[in-house]
C-alpha cells in the first residue's frame, strides 16, 4: 500500500494470540497538549486497542509495529463512529422541535436515541469488524 492510499499508525504489540495480535496505538505527540485529549479516542489509552488477524507468529509482546488501513475503510469507521450518530442527533433534534417538544425534551430525546444505535453497533460488532482489514508491519 502506498502512503497516499492508506492511513497508518504506530503501535506496540500488547498480546500475541493464535491467529491475531492485540496492538495498542501510541498517541500522537500533539495529543499531549491538546485540551480535548481526555474525550478524544486517539488520546484515550483504553480505546486505542485493536485486534489484528494475522497468522504470522513472528510478533512478540512489546514489538513496535506500524498498522495500515485503507483510506476508504478509515472513512467508513469515521462515518459509523462519529458522522452517522451526529446526523441522527441533528435529525431527531429537528423532528422533535417540529412536533413541538420543549428544547430540554428535544435535546434529551436526541441524545437518548443514540443508545439503540450504539447498542445495535455493539451487537453487530463482529460483523462490522470483519469489514475492516488492517495490515501490520514490524518496525526494526
Amino acid at each position: 500500500m502506498g502512503s497516499s492510499d492508506c492511513i497508518d499508525q504506530i503501535g506496540i504489540v500488547e498480546e500475541v494470540k493464535e491467529n491475531s495480535i492485540l496492538v495498542r496505538f501510541q498517541s500522537a505527540p500533539a495529543c499531549g497538549n491538546c485540551m480535548a485529549k481526555s474525550i478524544c479516542a486517539p488520546g484515550s489509552s483504553e480505546k486505542n486497542l485493536v485486534e489484528i488477524h494475522h497468522k504470522d507468529q513472528s510478533y512478540t509482546a512489546g514489538d513496535s509495529v506500524k498498522i495500515f488501513i485503507s483510506r476508504p475503510m478509515g472513512f467508513k469507521a469515521l462515518f459509523l463512529g462519529y458522522l452517522l450518530p451526529f446526523f441522527i442527533v441533528i435529525v431527531m433534534l429537528v423532528l422533535t422541535s417540529i412536533i413541538g417538544l420543549s428544547e430540554l425534551v428535544s435535546g434529551l430525546v436526541s441524545l437518548f436515541v443514540l443508545l439503540p444505535y450504539y447498542f445495535t453497533l455493539y451487537l453487530y460488532r463482529e460483523k462490522v469488524n470483519q469489514k475492516f482489514i488492517f495490515s501490520v508491519m514490524k518496525l526494526n
